[in-house]
Order: structure tokens, then C-alpha cells, then sequence
């Protein structure tokens, strides 16, 4: 009989959180094509609302040593980063093209983080599930298509973000290790907000953040809340995951997060303006059913004990 794995209930939140980031994939390409065009300043609303994390200090916050408050900050200016690539790919090249792009280089570049600065070990089986699970990724996100220059430019942003959300989420993981999960979600954020606000030092990005905050309606703040609101759910479900788990593995699981945002801009598409240029489903449909089959069997190896 075939015994479940007891972390499993990890690796389905993280799915979970996949779901909802996906959602907020559509929302971002969205902002990044109309009212916040500038990723820089997309990338400051994301980093200061971090700072709702506070909320938790009465569940686990208390004082670290200098080499925590360090590595939180190494973690922020490394996300911050990553996010401002990752935003500067979003807004010239198609959502269905760049977010499973970058999602499948990411845990590639996880796990050759991890290799160095953390301590996993993994069955064969678990091994076998993570080279399926990768090989899915960068199958769903193969489209056969000629690209401008300036799409080439942005591809490079989309790899350059990859190494550094991966370097971070190898780092994260090493906090949540040391001090646990709550204590090192509120860290990690702290240093997140402290790089955003030291954004407004630069004159001319602090003229662009005041700028467009003016210039926005009060409705369309109202709906960057909202979409940061589901990005802090999102990530607090993966980040407590990948505390419980192992963060290769958890991040190995991009395939799947591309699989619905497939599915949602599918969807969505004769909605949204911003989405009306995916031609998702007019060429490369058996590479989706190929990827969609190895995300599932790598995913069901990841169940065995």
C-alpha cells in the first residue's frame, strides 16, 4: 500500500497559494498596461503595504541578533529587485508568455541557491517529481514566436528576475528555519518596506510614485488594496508552505500556478483589454496537454511517502 507523505498538506497549500497568485497575475498585467504603467512604482505600492505584516506581532515577533536583521534586509533588496524585473518583463510581453517564463527558471535557480547556502536532501522519488514538475513548467511556457528586440530585452529581465526572487526565496527559507515562521515573516517584510521607502530617496522615482499617485482615481487605489490584499494572502500561504517544507519542492510547483493563470486569461480574455493579444489556445495546445500531464504525475510522486 502506498503511504501518503505526512508534508503533503504543505505542498497542497502551496498549490492553493499558486491559485491566488495567478488571479493577481491578471490584476498586475492589467495595472501595468493602464493606470500604474511605470514597474517601479507598482513595485513601491507592493513593498510599503508590506507593512500590514505588523499585524502578527502579538502571534511570535520578538527581538533577533544582527545576523538575522541582516539577512531579512539582503532578502528585501533582493525581492525588491526581483519584482521590479519581473514587472518590467509583465509590461512589454504577454502575461501567458512572461509569468511562466520566469516561473520556470525560478526553481531551477532555487534549488542551485540551495545547494549552497541550505541542507536538503531528497528521496529519489522527490527528485524524480522535481524534474517533472520543472520539465512541465517550461513546457507550458514554450510558444514558438518571433520575438522584437526590445521582447528579447525584456526575456532578459524576466531571467535576471528568476535569479533574484530565487536567491531570496532560498534566504527566507534559511530565516524561517532559524527564528520560525511568524517571527521571520515580519523580518523579512520589515526589510522589504525599508528598500521601498528608501525608493523615495531617488528624485526621479519619488516624482513618478507622486505623480501617479495623483493622478489615480480613487477607485483604481481601491483595487491596487485589493490586489495587494490577495498578494499578501497569497504569499503568507506559500511563504508558512515553504517554513513547513522544502522550498525547492514548493517552488517546483510554478507549472501548476501557469496552469490556471492559463485558464483565467482564457477566461478573462474578452474582458480585459490588456489580455485580448493572448492567443493562448491557437498554437501549442498539445504542449499544454504534455506539460499539464507531467505537472500532474510529478505532483502525485510528491504525495508518496
Amino acid at each position: 500500500m502506498i503511504a501518503i507523505d505526512k508534508n503533503f498538506i504543505w505542498i497542497l497549500m502551496a498549490v492553493f497559494a499558486y491559485l491566488i497568485n495567478s488571479v493577481v497575475f491578471i490584476i498586475d498585467k492589467y495595472f501595468l498596461t493602464s493606470t500604474i504603467p511605470k514597474p517601479i512604482v507598482y513595485t513601491f505600492y507592493i513593498g510599503v503595504l508590506s507593512l500590514a505584516s505588523l499585524i502578527f506581532i502579538p502571534f511570535g515577533f520578538t527581538m533577533v541578533d544582527s545576523g538575522i536583521i541582516i539577512a531579512s534586509a539582503i532578502y528585501g533588496l533582493l525581492y525588491l529587485l526581483g519584482l521590479i524585473f519581473l514587472f518590467k518583463g509583465y509590461k512589454r510581453i504577454d502575461i501567458s508568455d512572461a509569468a511562466p517564463f520566469a516561473g520556470a527558471f525560478l526553481p531551477i535557480f532555487v534549488f542551485l541557491f540551495s545547494l549552497f547556502l541550505i541542507e536538503e536532501t531528497f528521496s529519489l522519488i522527490k527528485l524524480l517529481a522535481f524534474v517533472l514538475l520543472v520539465a512541465g513548467g517550461f513546457i507550458i511556457s514554450f510558444r514558438k514566436k518571433h520575438h522584437t528586440k526590445l521582447e528579447k530585452r525584456h526575456y532578459y529581465y524576466l531571467i535576471l528576475s528568476s535569479i533574484l526572487l530565487g536567491a531570496s526565496f532560498v534566504i527566507i527559507k534559511m530565516i524561517f528555519d532559524s527564528i520560525g515562521f511568524v517571527n521571520g515573516y515580519i523580518w523579512t517584510r520589515l526589510g522589504l518596506f525599508s528598500f521601498s521607502i528608501l525608493l523615495l530617496l531617488l528624485p526621479s522615482v519619488r516624482e513618478k510614485i507622486f505623480d501617479n499617485f495623483k493622478s489615480t482615481k480613487t477607485s483604481t487605489r481601491g483595487l491596487v488594496i485589493f490586489n495587494k490584499v490577495l498578494v499578501g494572502i497569497g504569499f503568507f500561504i506559500l511563504f508558512f508552505a515553504i517554513s513547513k517544507s522544502s522550498v525547492v519542492l514548493v517552488n517546483s510547483l510554478q507549472g501548476i500556478q501557469f496552469a490556471f493563470l492559463l485558464m483565467l486569461v482564457a477566461i478573462f480574455s474578452h474582458k480585459f483589454k490588456s489580455l485580448n493579444d493572448e492567443k493562448l489556445f491557437r498554437q501549442g495546445i498539445w504542449n499544454k496537454i504534455i506539460a499539464i500531464i507531467l505537472i500532474s504525475i510529478g505532483l502525485a510522486l510528491l504525495s508518496i511517502q
